[in-house]
């Protein structure tokens, strides 16, 4: 539940693990992203358990803020602001002892400090599934996001209870995703579920932030 175009402003390093339990089986990431003379670049590697064809997924990701600043003036708000990103990926299967790769494009922007607009092109050299959605800050507690791609609406929103307490929830119609996230200075923990019809599947996940 990010922006719609995926992009956020970064002002330190920040490393997150995560692990998920889904239908019987494990999940496992570790996620990086740091700032670098305005650009916004982040790396990433994951891997992925499934007891049949382990997949192995690697992915590079970079922002651009061509003007302004996509947080802006207040705390929790988007400021007038257009930025750009990609990012690349490949996804390697043991299994099947092949690796398919994948390219997405996007841009973000806001005309008003409170609402922005995005544009997501995921697969560009295959698939090409284009998305987009906007987000809309109601007010320094709760931000709603709403995406539309291959078909299908998703909707969600985060509600910042406290300052160490946080709410999300959100759903594309099939699934129906909730969770929390305690913050304590530069550490976050947060656990979340997924519902659908017949399964439940769980995920946490650890963040820390460096000054």
């Amino acid at each position: 539940m990010s922006a719609p175009a995926g992009l956020c402003r970064i002002e330190r390093l920040t490393v997150q693990l995560a692990g998920a339990y889904i239908h019987g089986e494990s999940a496992y990431s570790a996620a990086a992203v740091l700032p670098f003379n305005g650009r916004k670049y982040g790396l990433g590697a994951g891997f992925h358990l499934d007891g049949n064809s382990d997949c192995v997924r690697f992915r590079l990701a970079g922002a651009y803020v061509i003007t302004g600043d996509p947080i802006g003036f207040m705390e929790g708000l988007f400021g007038p602001s257009i930025t750009a990103g990609f990012s690349a990926g490949a996804d390697y299967y043991t299994e099947a002892d092949s690796i398919r790769e994948n390219l997405d494009c996007g841009f973000q922007f806001s005309l008003f400090p409170s609402f922005a607009l995005g544009m997501t092109l995921e697969d560009v050299t295959d698939d090409r599934i284009l998305r987009a959605g906007f987000s809309h800050v109601f007010n320094r507690y709760m931000t709603a996001h709403v995406n539309y791609g291959k078909s299908q609406w998703q909707g969600g929103a985060e509600l910042h209870v406290s300052s160490v307490l946080s709410l999300t929830a959100g759903t594309d119609g099939e699934l129906l995703n909730s969770g929390l996230s305690w913050t304590g200075g530069n550490w976050q923990v947060s656990y979340s579920a997924s519902l659908s019809s017949d399964t439940v599947s769980h995920s946490m996940g650890i963040l820390r932030r460096w000054e």
